[in-house]
């Protein structure tokens, strides 16, 4: 059982002098962690935008017409006010569109925004573009603009109703904020004017015209609504954005361009990691060379062990060069011009953990008929994957949500070590550099290089690509490397894999705040599911019994506490909250 003590003598919070005064119901929030981005300035012309497993940004891109044409397209009459050279997506006349981002780590607040015109050619219908936020498969929010008369639709008792984002054929920019939590929020207004308020589970949407008499203006179109949510349950995290046409006979057209998705996390508890648990390790010592690695089936280490290749060639080798500096009766695997490692290398099923490192010995190789393709690394279950570390061979990049991150020449070993977070809440835990901890959001993934005996923490904190709807809070059971299976070559050279995984994560104090409001003192902190916290009471801080105050607090998710008792006396009092596991 553990405790947390806040000294309050009723003039006195924490050391800090309260004065009577109203507390803002609302939580302000920094919507400032970008998510996604994509200005379709990297795609070809007459193409759908490319999905990660190509290459590009979206989770899933798919256009089934049958009527119309959808592709980027250039902007030759510069319709988005970014010059001739710029390109922007293109629907025209057309039906059966969806774009989804890969699954972010989770949010419950976001704030999606796109550059949008409207297109009304002969033939079109009054239909809608559906930009939907969403949790797993169920959309917790529509933003839907009609497209032949530049209208919202709003639910029937929203005011006002169906306004309109300013005509067809005028770009403007649609930014939609939409929280999830179970409480009231404050957020940064686009237009730079302070700040406004949004309940919860409701979104607000804001439009920016760039042409006309409003040219240059941000406006507040729909300060509260939510248009048909298929779930509104609070405190549910949001994890993709879904730009869709609902599939029917009707047909529609517009230009979109400048995607951009940032989010914000609740205030949850926050743990250290202790991830010290050996789950899997491999060096090659024990493998012939010549061969593959073996499977437990027959004597090896390995789950599974497959390469359907008809190029090239992959086995165990003995390390005449000393390339990993371990002396040259060390042996490791190369994986030498040749593609299909698939279902690749998987470590047997371990004891599931919530947070995972896995680590391995890398040497990226370039040969004359190699290209940019990837060695992909992912922690998974039997459903899928919870992250990909994804590394090219030719360009020693790692791919990255926005981009790739290099991480130094080819031929030169490094050690790739990935720290995956899958709770539903952040941790701390050990730096492998021996300075103190990092931390790590839930549902994320932090990436650390070795190079010549120095650490680098290569990218702190993000999200490559992931299973879509695979859960936050999952516990994930073995480690796979793999390349996907398309015609091109590409060579590595692998050693001394190690898993580690989390036993229990150690709770962390419970960290109150206090403000006076209306006569009360209010005591906030962060709760855990599962867990009871009854606030206490005495009038010393160091004797007395102490007294419960009203019944245990029995969180149903995690997040947010808050407890009031009032000051109308002037006794002081002393108080902690105790700890315990839920009845």
């Amino acid at each position: 059982m553990r405790m947390k003590k806040l000294c309050i003598c009723r003039s006195l919070v924490a050391g800090l002098v309260i004065t009577a005064g109203s507390l803002d119901a609302q939580t302000h929030v920094a919507i400032t962690n970008l998510l996604f981005s994509e200005t379709f300035s990297g795609h070809e012309l007459a193409t759908i935008p490319t999905t990660v497993a190509a290459g590009g940004l979206w989770g899933t891109a798919v256009w089934t017409g049958p009527e119309g044409t959808c592709g980027v397209a250039a902007d030759g009459e510069n319709a988005f006010g970014q010059g001739t050279t710029n390109r922007f997506l293109r629907s025209t006349s057309t039906r059966n569109l969806s774009l989804i981002t890969p699954a972010f780590f989770a949010q419950d607040v976001l704030s999606f925004g796109f550059d949008y015109i409207g297109r009304y050619p002969a033939g079109d219908g009054t239909r809608w573009l559906n930009a939907a936020v969403r949790i797993g498969t169920a959309y917790a929010h529509y933003t839907s603009v009609r497209n032949n008369n530049a209208l919202i639709r709003t639910a029937a008792t929203d005011i006002p109703a169906n306004p309109s984002i300013g005509g067809n054929d005028v770009p403007v920019r649609i930014l939609t904020i939409m929280n999830n939590r179970a409480e009231s929020i404050s957020y940064d207004r686009p237009d730079g004017l302070g700040t406004t308020n949004l309940d919860s589970v409701k979104a607000s949407v804001w439009v920016y015209r760039y042409t006309g008499d409003q040219a240059g203006i941000w406006v507040h179109l729909i300060p509260q609504y939510v248009y048909l949510p298929s779930i509104t349950n609070a405190g549910a995290f949001m994890d993709t954005i879904q730009i869709i046409i609902d599939s029917n006979a009707a047909l529609r057209s517009f230009d979109l361009d400048n995607v951009e998705v940032y989010g914000s996390r609740g205030l949850l508890p926050t743990v250290h990691a202790s991830i010290t648990n050996l789950l899997f390790s491999e060096d090659f010592n024990r493998c012939e060379p010549g061969t593959p690695p073996a499977t437990t089936a027959a004597g090896g280490l390995w789950g599974t062990a497959t390469w359907t290749g008809t190029n090239g060639s992959w086995g165990v080798l003995e390390d005449a060069l000393n390339a990993f500096g371990q002396g040259s009766g060390n042996r490791y695997l190369q994986l030498s011009n040749t593609h299909n490692l698939s279902p690749g290398l998987i470590t047997p099923v371990f004891e599931p953990q919530e947070v995972l490192a896995y680590a391995f010995d890398f040497i990226g190789r370039f040969y004359p008929d190699d290209t940019s393709r990837w060695l992909n690394v992912d922690a998974r279950n039997a459903s899928g994957a919870a992250h990909v570390t994804s590394l090219t061979m030719s360009t020693s990049t790692i791919r990255t949500t926005t981009g790739s991150y290099s991480y130094g020449p080819n031929d030169v070993p490094v050690r790739v070590l990935t720290v995956l977070n899958n709770r539903a809440g952040n941790i701390i835990y050990d730096r492998p550099d021996g300075f103190g901890t990092a931390s790590l959001a839930m549902g994320s993934a932090s990436v650390w290089l070795c190079h010549s005996g120095v650490w680098e923490h290569a990218i702190p904190e993000y999200i490559y690509a992931r299973t879509t709807n695979f859960p936050y809070g999952a516990t994930m059971d073995r480690v796979r490397f793999f390349m996907d299976s398309n015609p091109f070559w590409r060579s590595f050279d692998l050693d001394n894999v190690a898993v580690r995984g989390s036993i229990e994560p150690a709770a962390l104090p419970i960290l109150l705040t206090t403000a006076i409001a209306g006569g009360n003192i209010e005591m906030r902190w962060v709760g855990k599911a599962g867990k009871s916290y009854q606030v206490q009471h005495r009038a010393s801080l160091d004797s007395g019994d102490w007294s419960s105050l009203g019944s245990p607090i029995v969180p149903g998710v995690d997040g947010g506490q808050l407890f009031t008792d009032s000051l109308s006396s002037v006794v002081p009092r002393f108080y902690r909250v105790q700890v315990s596991a839920a009845p």
